[in-house]
């Protein structure tokens, strides 16, 4: 495989500072990979396919580790820390990954959906613990590191290998991309509705008149004690993209993206679907128990 996520230079101490807020100039530093800002003050770092805007107050702060489908976003104070007490990691704000299916949506806790190309789809993952090590003075900037992600993961982006608008759906791009899953006609409810027993509220993802090239699909919110449904996001069509691996409705306010996770061994039967770009149904995983051959109890 050859290498998703470009090689940088890895920021850490006095040494190589390429990631870090060094001017760029060098081009053997460079392959793959360019630092620029965005006139704001904020760093953006461009990767091959993605881009990462981090705050200027992060600059000399963080550090970048990298295999051939990954890069890993550490706190510098704390690894240094960490490595002098014999600990190999700390540190850890987040990672960029690479992978060619959504198999990791079975085994990852806490993960965030960057966008998928004809290859492959590029994903986040957080740290579910505390990763800050050190002093007080190291601990309080981690601290500061943290209060940032939310901005951070706002401006992680696709720069490649997915178009934009309505290209994605078909309409001006030439042939409609298929479904390379079968999707079926009915409700596809929150996983937690399964697995928690009765809830407050929980939301329903309704799939109907489904094409070799689209479907519609209707979000709502269900009262868990009477069952009133109250609709959310209204009725729209989205359409099969990437292969026919994922699909995605491009509207003037909201893109949403669907992905199908193969969580229940049905593929290419979809059983569930992870829905992004809107924030009510943000990474949970849709659920329809009805589809033949893979009933579950």
């Amino acid at each position: 495989m050859r290498y998703r996520i470009q090689k940088l230079a890895v920021c850490f101490g006095m040494g190589v500072l390429l990631a870090c807020g060094v001017t760029a100039g060098a081009a053997d530093l460079m392959d793959g990979f360019v630092r620029t800002s965005d006139g704001q003050g904020n760093y953006v770092i461009d990767f091959a396919e993605v881009q990462v805007t981090l705050p200027e107050s992060w600059q000399g702060k963080y550090g970048i580790h990298l295999t051939e489908s990954s890069a890993m976003f550490y706190h510098i104070s704390s690894m240094k820390a960490a490595n002098l007490e014999g600990y190999t990691s700390a540190g850890h704000m987040f990672t960029i990954n690479f992978s060619e299916n959504y198999d990791f949506m079975s085994y990852y806790p806490s993960y965030s959906i960057v966008g998928g190309t004809e290859e492959g789809v590029y994903y986040l993952t957080f740290p579910t613990d505390v990763q800050g090590f050190g002093d007080e003075e190291s601990l309080q900037e981690w601290r500061e590191l943290c209060d940032d992600m939310d901005f951070v993961k706002e401006h992680i982006v696709l720069t490649k290998g997915q178009s934009d608008g309505a290209a994605d759906t078909g309409e001006d791009a030439g042939e409609p991309v298929k479904a390379a899953v079968q999707l079926y006609e009915g409700d596809y409810r929150e996983s937690a509705v399964f697995w928690d027993g009765v809830l407050e509220e929980y939301y329903t993802l309704s799939i109907s008149e489904v094409t070799d090239t689209s479907f519609e699909f209707t979000i709502w919110k269900v009262n868990g004690a009477t069952g009133d449904a109250q609709t959310v996001f209204m009725p729209n069509t989205a359409y099969f993209e990437n292969g026919g691996k994922t699909a995605a409705f491009y509207g003037q306010e909201y893109t949403l993206k669907f992905y199908f996770p193969d969580d229940h061994n049905a593929l290419p039967a979809v059983t569930d679907i992870v829905v992004t770009g809107f924030a009510p149904v943000e990474g949970k995983t849709m659920v329809n128990n009805g589809v033949p051959g893979h009933e579950f109890s």
